[in-house]
C-alpha cells in the first residue's frame, strides 16, 4: 500500500514513458508480497521418465548453427543463454542471426536493441535473410542479382505483394516499390524494440503484451546487450559496468524467461 501511495504521489512529476514501467514495478512487488505464484509443489504429477520424443520437443532450436543445436538440442523454456565477447567480436551479429532463424521457423523472437536503432538492426536482419552484403544494402549500393534477391526477400515477407519492377536499374522504381511493400500486411512480425533507456520493467511489460497477443509463437527474447539495461533501482550507467550489477540483471532476465516460459 505504501508503494501504491508513493506512486500516486509521483505521478504528476513522471514523464509519460515512465508511468507504465513504474506501475509494473509496483505490480511485481505486490505479486511477490501476496505470494500469488504457485511456489509449493509435491510429488503428485512428477515424472522421472517421459517419452524421449516429448522431452526433445520441449527444446527450442536456437539457430546459431545445426551442429550447435544438434549437440545441445537448443534451449529449454526458462533458460538464459549469455553470449560474451569484446567490442566488435560479433555479439550483435549472432543475436540477429538467432532472431532471423526463429523468424524462418515461423516464430517470433522480440529483439531488444539499445546500441543500434531499429532501422539499422532491421537492415542487418534483411541482409541475413536475403544473403546480400549488409554494407551495400545499408548504403543502397546493391546492384544486379543482389538487388533482385533483396527485393524478392522483402516481397516474400508481406501478403499479396505487387509485381516487381521490370527495370531494377531505375532507382525511382525501386524506391516506389519498396515504399509500396512497406504499407502491406506482414505474414509474420519481425519485432524489434528500440529503447535507449531500456529497463527490466519495460522488458517485462513488453514480453507480457507480446505473449498475450501472439501466444506460443513468441519463442525467445533477445537483449542486445545486458550491461546497458537499466535496473529498476537508481543505478547509473557507470554502475552497470560493475559485474555484480550485471549478475543481478542477468538473474532478473532469467526470472523473466521463467515467468513467460521463453
Amino acid at each position: 500500500l505504501n508503494g501504491l501511495k508513493k506512486l500516486v504521489g509521483e505521478l504528476d512529476a513522471l514523464a509519460a514513458n515512465e508511468i507504465i514501467p513504474k506501475i509494473i514495478t509496483v505490480a511485481t512487488e505486490l505479486e511477490d508480497k501476496l505470494n500469488t505464484n504457485d511456489r509449493i509443489t509435491t510429488n503428485k504429477g512428477f515424472r522421472m521418465f517421459i517419452d524421449t520424443s516429448i522431452r526433445d520437443h520441449m527444446y527450442k532450436p536456437v539457430g546459431i548453427c545445426d551442429a550447435w543445436d544438434g549437440l545441445a538440442k537448443g534451449l529449454l523454456p526458462g533458460e538464459l543463454l549469455l553470449i560474451g565477447g569484446k567490442r566488435g567480436a560479433g555479439k550483435s551479429v549472432i543475436s540477429a542471426n538467432i532472431c532471423v532463424a526463429q523468424y524462418c521457423m515461423g516464430l517470433i523472437a522480440p529483439y531488444f536493441t539499445i546500441e543500434m536503432n531499429a532501422d539499422e538492426t532491421r537492415t542487418r536482419m534483411f541482409s541475413i535473410l536475403s544473403g546480400v552484403d549488409q554494407t551495400k544494402l545499408k548504403q543502397q549500393k546493391l546492384q544486379g542479382p543482389e538487388l533482385v534477391k533483396a527485393l524478392l526477400t522483402r516481397s516474400y515477407t508481406v501478403v499479396n505483394p505487387p509485381e516487381m519492377p521490370s527495370d531494377v536499374t531505375d532507382e525511382k522504381s525501386i524506391i516506389s516499390y519498396d515504399e509500396e511493400l512497406s504499407k502491406l500486411t506482414e505474414k509474420l512480425e519481425l519485432i524489434i524494440i528500440d529503447d535507449r533507456d531500456l529497463s527490466l520493467s519495460v522488458i517485462d511489460l513488453t514480453l507480457g503484451q507480446l505473449t498475450n497477443k501472439y501466444g506460443a509463437r513468441i519463442s525467445m527474447g533477445i537483449v542486445d546487450y545486458i550491461n546497458v539495461v537499466r535496473s529498476d533501482e537508481s543505478h547509473s550507467s557507470v554502475d552497470n559496468l560493475d559485474w555484480k550489477i550485471q549478475m543481478v540483471l542477468s538473474q532478473n532476465l532469467k526470472n523473466l524467461a521463467r515467468k513467460y516460459n521463453l
